[in-house]
């Protein structure tokens, strides 16, 4: 025993526990500091050992701590809940202030009248009675107009974003999709303010289109990018810029509203069918994106010419050029394919642009396709199998391009490629700024779209399920019927897709 700093049987055990849950009585309690001192002196002196006082005193300091934690805890909740209640109280009076000046005198006249009109019917019992239901009928037309005045719940525009960027479906995103959400609803607050966001209308909507079609089309690069919407539409027209944002990019703004709205209309934090954004009317066409289809001249100067030597091989230039040219496929969307997206349906040999998820610990792989129509199936060219695309898929490991690697703010793996083949046409002499890789996709569209025979109406929806195109057609009908749209229409589109002989696949990539 001599060698135990201190030991206590468990009676004394319990003992010591009665006599600490007495010394830690309530303030409310009779008498209960008077008590607590008494008791808490007397276990002191019960005990003679150093090491028994010093785990007394550290047992009533936790206590002490834990006590002034709940305190301070209540007082925080009393506080919120007292803070709540003015707001209600503020609101409530603001409402009966309302009804005070406007219906309150309406139904006073309204009594009046009453009186007035039974003193000179009286004994008229019969129009006394139509009087009343009269009355009451009044009562019951404007019981509408009384429930719209009482205010729903609605946290402001900016606390909704940050419960939507925070939930776990969103926040997983790819971060250059983040990064325009973020960006979409910081203007949204610049032009429309940052009020609850059930109060949101259409009219805000069409605020926001009229002034963001008046900032540049590069807004949100370079030393543009802190403006705000009014600083941007003073620097345009300083400047005189011609190149403002263009109408699809207003499209693809409003998709992200609609996302935002449809989240929270869930939650009944907004009215029900109050998303505008959805089917907000943009036209049929849509401007352009200023860039223009590659002359046949262009073409030729580009096959001609021996891609310079570096990291990108030759093979890998030709290959991805040649799926530009024949598809009409993004950039990113090409360098991105990844051995899996190679697939056959039925007989057909397709890329498969889809969602990508990442493999452990590589976030970047993470990506999805610019809109829901860039989601699609697109019929590989009988040219490209040709030049041995699918020997190329097969002999891949995982992405098919691995020479391409990723790069930028947003991890792209495009970025690397897209600025070398921009150096490489300059060299060329093809400067023009409106002649670029995305060009293919104008080559594509252009020459599909003008070919002549069939039902042009179809044969344009047909495009624009290969190209990855939001439909620009009216009829939602139509839509849906096409959601589905037979992969032999889409091959005949992909078929359709013709070059001057000279145009050859395998001498972009150097084995001609």
């Amino acid at each position: 025993m001599a060698h135990e700093p201190w030991i206590i049987s468990d009676e004394e055990k319990q003992d010591y526990a009665d006599l600490l849950r007495r010394s830690i009585l309530p303030p409310e309690t009779s008498g209960a500091q008077e008590t607590r001192d008494s008791l808490t002196e007397c276990v002191r002196s019960y005990l003679d050992n150093d090491n028994a006082r010093n785990f007394l005193e550290a047992i009533i300091q936790s206590y002490e701590l834990e006590i002034a934690s709940l305190i301070s805890q209540y007082k925080t909740i009393n506080a919120e809940h007292l803070l709540s209640h003015v707001r209600e109280t503020d609101r409530m009076t603001a409402l009966t202030g309302y009804l005070k000046d406007t219906a309150g005198p309406a139904m006073e006249k309204l009594s009046r009248s009453g009186e007035i009109l039974a003193s000179r019917v009286q004994g008229h019992q019969e129009t006394i009675k139509v009087f009343e239901n009269q009355s009451a009928l009044l009562r019951e037309t404007l019981a509408p107009v009384f429930q719209q005045l009482e205010v729903k719940p609605s946290p402001l525009f900016s606390e909704a974003v940050s419960t939507f960027m925070t939930s776990p479906e969103i926040k997983t995103k790819p971060k250059s999709e983040l990064a325009m959400m973020t960006n979409v609803y910081r203007r949204w607050i610049e032009i429309n303010g940052d009020e609850p966001i059930r109060t949101y209308s259409s009219k805000h909507a069409d605020k926001y289109i009229e002034m963001m079609t008046q900032i540049p089309g590069t807004y949100g690069k370079g030393k543009t990018k802190e403006l705000t919407v009014d600083e941007l539409i003073k620097y345009a027209k300083r400047n005189r810029i011609k190149a403002l944002l263009k109408t699809k990019t207003i499209k693809n703004h409003f998709s992200k509203m609609s996302i935002l709205w449809t989240f929270h209309e869930k939650k009944e934090l907004v009215n029900r069918g109050s998303n505008v954004f959805k089917d907000w009317s943009f036209g049929r066409k849509l401007k352009g994106d200023g860039y223009k289809a590659w002359p046949e001249d262009d073409l030729r100067e580009l096959i001609n010419t021996p891609w310079p030597p570096g990291q990108i091989s030759q093979r890998t230039f030709g290959m991805i050029v040649g799926i530009g040219s024949y598809t009409g496929m993004r950039l990113e969307e090409i360098c991105r394919l990844r051995k899996l997206d190679i697939i056959n349906i039925k007989g057909v040999w397709c890329f498969n642009i889809c969602e990508h998820l990442p493999r452990r610990n590589r976030p970047a792989e993470a990506w999805n396709p610019k809109t829901e129509a860039g989601e699609r199936v697109v019929p590989i060219h009988r040219k490209l199998i040709e030049a041995g695309i699918l020997e190329w898929a097969k002999s891949a490991n995982y992405y098919l391009f691995n020479e391409l690697t990723f790069s930028g703010r947003d991890k792209k793996r495009s970025v690397g490629f897209g600025g070398k083949f921009s150096t490489f046409k300059n060299r060329l002499g093809i400067k023009s700024s409106s002649v670029v890789f995305h060009s293919f996709r104008h080559n594509v569209s252009t020459k599909l779209r003008n070919m002549p025979g069939g039902d042009t109406g179809i044969r344009e929806l047909w495009i624009d399920d290969f190209l990855g195109h939001e439909y620009g057609h009216h009829s939602e009908g139509v839509k849906r019927y096409l959601d589905g749209i037979d992969l032999e229409n889409i091959v005949q589109v992909a078929e359709s897709m013709q070059y001057p002989d000279f145009w050859d696949i395998r001498t972009l990539m150097g084995e001609v």
